[in-house]
């Protein structure tokens, strides 16, 4: 009986494939290449911006090693550094220039001290150096809940001291423990380069160049910056690597040796934390940010006479594209004053809301004037100066998110009104392979 049925479906088969196509005849055969349809829809619009930006988003990031050890937690840290990515790309672009300079200074400084030669087998390479500034190298047998990170100046320290040995870290070990594809990273950048020259293109011909694309272009700039700058960083690492205990070091309670040992706790809350810590680290990385807003100020600016779908969304465009460059400039100018005013250092309280914690963070960075610092707990104990100073501070940082964001939900909402003319392709564009 079984027979029966394999021999009967086999027929069928055969049938089947025998029957001529519903569009051919019998007398012609179809043409040796027929190209795609002209034009594009908005559905092609939406889903290559999105593919383009999500994609670039994804390979491009690369997070540091997080003190909480849950695949929850690791999740919730790159999500946050992936929003960063999305709405304040300056900021994870200068992130990402500041670990590469210092990866760079510390593989010097490595092989100096080590004489180990560029290139050699037991060069711990870059890669070695960025897994140590992005805080991949800890010290066992530290208090319970609480997480002991090497940082740079201090692995120097220890292996100057020969507490370290040369190959305690090796570039083919930590080349296994990224996640990081060379190939996916280069089918990205396709993608990325024939969306920016799709654009570019268009506006040579003539042919109108939609908000949202204008706005995806100047990201997928960010995200080519990050790639260049994270690279050789090891990508997605969820465990650190213990090189030494406690109890090896000469002196633990030595406070210059302690000032090279970063104690993190292991705690859900730090995630954000550290996230808001990396994105504002200081002096320079606010100049970067600053020198970053001013090409996509000036990129969403080529868009001021454009078509919009109504005349508010057109000002808080325009808005928007200005306040995005100011913004960053505005933070960096208080940088620069924050010595003449900010003496105080803020008090550490269990059960801080979000925003203050930020603040927290961001205040610290700052460099304090010379002489003695008060501990304050509550913006209600600052002095006028550093009451003016915390709300100017408060207001650009939401101001600047706000512009961000703002610029992104006009982009998007664009589409439902755009010039004639949008839906129309350039020849070339049908033959590049893209999603």
């Amino acid at each position: 009986m079984i027979y029966y049925y394999l021999g009967t479906s086999l027929l069928l088969s055969i049938s089947a494939f025998a029957l001529p196509l519903s569009n051919s005849t019998t007398h012609g055969v179809a043409p040796a290449f027929v190209p795609n349809p002209p034009g594009r829809g908005t559905a092609n619009i939406l889903l290559s911006c999105i593919i383009t930006l999500g994609l670039c988003i994804w390979t491009a990031v690369h997070p540091d090693v997080v003190a909480n050890k849950t695949t929850l937690g690791h999740l919730i840290y790159k999500t946050n550094w992936m929003l960063a990515a999305l709405f304040v790309p300056e900021i994870v672009v200068s992130n990402s220039f500041h670990q590469w300079r210092e990866a760079h200074r510390l593989h010097t400084a490595w092989r100096n001290l080590t004489k180990v030669k560029k290139g050699s087998k037991n060069d711990m390479g870059l890669e070695g150096a960025f897994f140590v500034v992005m805080g991949g190298c800890t010290v066992g047998g530290v208090v319970d809940g609480y997480t002991a990170i090497l940082t740079p100046a201090g692995f120097l320290k220890l292996t100057e001291t020969k507490v370290l040995p040369p190959d305690i870290l090796s570039r083919d070990a930590i080349i296994d423990k990224g996640k990081a594809d060379a190939l996916a990273k280069l089918l990205v950048c396709l993608q990325s380069v024939w969306l920016a020259v799709q654009c570019a293109t268009r506006f040579v011909c003539g042919l109108p160049v939609t908000l949202l694309e204008y706005h995806v272009v100047i990201q997928v700039g960010y995200a080519i910056a990050m790639y260049y700058f994270w690279w050789l960083k090891p990508k997605d690492v969820n465990e650190p690597i213990e090189v030494l205990q406690w109890s090896q070091i000469a002196d633990p309670a030595d406070p210059a040796l302690l000032s090279f040992v970063k104690m993190v706790p292991q705690s859900k809350r730090f995630i954000v934390d550290e996230l808001v810590s990396s994105g504002f680290d200081g002096h320079t990385d606010a100049l970067t940010a600053a020198v970053l807003g001013l090409p996509t100020s000036g990129f969403h600016l080529l868009a001021w006479n454009r078509h919009f779908p109504s005349a508010p969304e057109k000002w808080i465009w325009r808005i928007c594209s200005i306040g995005i460059g100011v913004a960053p400039i505005c933070m960096y100018a208080h940088f620069v004053v924050s010595k003449h005013i900010v003496n105080y250092i803020w008090g550490s309280a269990v059960g801080d809301p979000l925003w203050r914690r930020v603040h927290k963070l961001i205040m610290d960075k700052f460099q304090k004037a010379p002489g003695s610092y008060r501990i304050i707990n509550s913006p209600l104990e600052m002095r006028p100066t550093e009451m003016l100073f915390y709300v100017t501070t408060w207001l650009n940082i939401h101001s600047y998110s706000a512009f961000s964001v703002l610029l992104g939900v006009v982009a998007f909402l664009s589409l439902r009104s755009v010039p004639e003319g949008s839906y129309e392709t350039v020849v070339w564009g049908n033959y590049w392979p893209h999603l």
